[in-house]
């Protein structure tokens, strides 16, 4: 299942050269441990293979506490390069953001309360992962819809001709039937 390949993303020590690299900036840094306790997922582009040059690792953390968070990843980050952190809210919910750069790789935590799996975030990524494994060809066009400027979620939903908010269509494929996840990467064969 690709749900369960994307929660365990250990396999990138021996994926892309892209993967490999984000896996060993990942551990060289041990970002997912200093991140613990708090349940956390690797999203975005990495894990799709469809990062460009200056796309950044991204780590989704359920907190249960803002504030407290904003504390600690200050505590836990300050020292990295480039660190800044925000507090804005997504989706109607408060949230924490750090980014930082570790080893010319940029780096950006966000921290909300609620689930990881339920974060808008780690849907979006379950979509992509799924339109992907049915349509590998678009891995490519995508790629190149991205290093033209355009966000992933765009990039996905104008190569696979969704129509709508992207963000909130991504959202809804991460639940879809197989059929129609199956019809959309249908009329892309070949791409």
């Amino acid at each position: 299942m690709i749900q369960d390949r994307l929660r365990n993303p250990a396999w990138m020590a021996q994926g892309s050269p892209d993967q490999v690299r984000v896996w060993e900036v990942l551990t060289r840094h041990a970002l997912m441990d200093r991140l613990a306790p708090w349940p956390l997922r690797l999203a975005g582009t990495f894990p799709l293979d469809v990062a460009v040059r200056g796309s950044d690792l991204d780590l989704l953390v359920e907190v249960s506490d803002v504030a407290a968070a904003r504390s600690r990843l200050d505590d836990l980050f300050w020292q990295e390069a480039g660190y800044r952190r925000k507090t804005d809210t997504i989706g109607g919910v408060p949230a924490v953001i750090a980014n930082f750069t570790c080893d010319g790789v940029p780096v950006e935590v966000f921290a909300q309360p609620g689930p990881v799996e339920a974060q808008a975030g780690w849907r979006h990524l379950v979509a992509e992962a799924r339109l992907l494994h049915a349509c590998p060809a678009a891995q490519d066009p995508i790629r190149r819809l991205k290093t033209g400027g355009m966000k992933t979620e765009p990039a996905f939903a104008r190569f696979f001709g969704l129509s709508g908010d992207p963000y909130a269509e991504l959202a809804r494929l991460a639940e879809a039937e197989e059929a129609e996840i199956a019809a959309l990467a249908a009329t892309k064969k070949g791409a």
